[in-house]
């Protein structure tokens, strides 16, 4: 049995260990999808996180994957193979807010956050919107309601108040719903070595790169990410033209963080 930490031999492997075969490449990820945006003036709901999905941390001293889900499986990839990475863009502030961009790593893939949903009181009668679905929901404009997250990646947007109290529904988060002005909780990996938050509903979503939702009243959400963590004794990646990436170790491990762009990465023998 694997000793906490380590993941176990995946019987497709086991046949061949032993006999001078490379270490399986298996990979964890972490995909973050783009925050949606929220919606303009005062009352306007906030933009809900992006969709968060990832296979590190089924320890008891790790968060788990967005919606209240378990961390998935990691993936058994294959050497001279290219997968498809693509990061998720932020959505824009807009009546309603935009939404964020899908991320996708392999065959896992997560959904942009929901647009903040719009408010307005033209000639003292107030129009109120509610916030979009997503990856999670983005914020009702007004009293409007929040919209729909996605299953096993965020949770709803939230309700404002009423009109009179100017109080706009928060986006949801990763990890729980938003609440009149308030955005939905992040969860937090230590993927990269070192614990981090991301996919926060807005308006409390700030920060480059972490899925995060925009501010009610007006803000563009975060940028999403993609981070991947593979021994790096299985092969030495290549990183295609198109990705914005960085890349450090930890241990026996090497991470790969991306941040921008799409393309592809293959890994060769090393």
């Amino acid at each position: 049995m694997a000793r906490y930490g380590q993941r176990s031999r995946p019987s497709s492997a086991i046949s061949v260990w032993g006999r001078g075969a490379p270490e399986p490449l298996l990979v964890d990820y972490l995909v973050v999808a783009g925050g949606g945006g929220g919606a303009p003036y005062e009352a306007g709901g906030a933009g809900g996180a992006g969709g968060y999905r990832t296979s590190y941390g089924t320890g008891p001293a790790t968060g788990p994957s967005g919606g209240g889900s378990t961390a998935g499986p990691a993936l058994l990839l294959n050497l001279n193979t290219a997968y498809t990475v693509t990061v998720g863009a932020s959505g824009a502030s807009g009546y309603p807010g935009g939404d964020g961009g899908s991320s996708v790593f392999a065959t896992v893939s997560t959904t942009g956050g929901g647009g903040g949903g719009g408010f307005s009181a033209p000639g003292g009668s107030y129009i109120q919107n509610g916030g979009r679905s997503g990856g999670s929901g983005g914020g009702g404009g007004g009293a409007a309601g929040g919209g729909a997250g996605t299953a096993n990646e965020g949770y709803a947007g939230g309700a404002g108040s009423t009109p009179s109290a100017l109080f706009p529904g928060g986006g949801g988060g990763a990890g729980g719903t938003g609440s009149p002005s308030t955005g939905g909780a992040a969860v937090s990996s230590s993927i990269t070595g070192t614990a981090v938050s991301r996919a926060r509903g807005g308006p409390a979503g700030a920060g480059a790169n972490t899925g995060g939702g925009g501010n009610g009243g007006g803000g563009s959400g975060n940028s999403g990410v993609v981070i991947i963590r593979y021994p790096t004794a299985a092969g030495t990646i290549t990183v295609g033209a198109g990705l914005t990436s960085s890349t450090t170790t930890s241990g026996t491990d090497t991470i790969v963080s991306f941040t921008a762009g799409t393309g592809t990465v293959t890994w060769a023998a090393t």
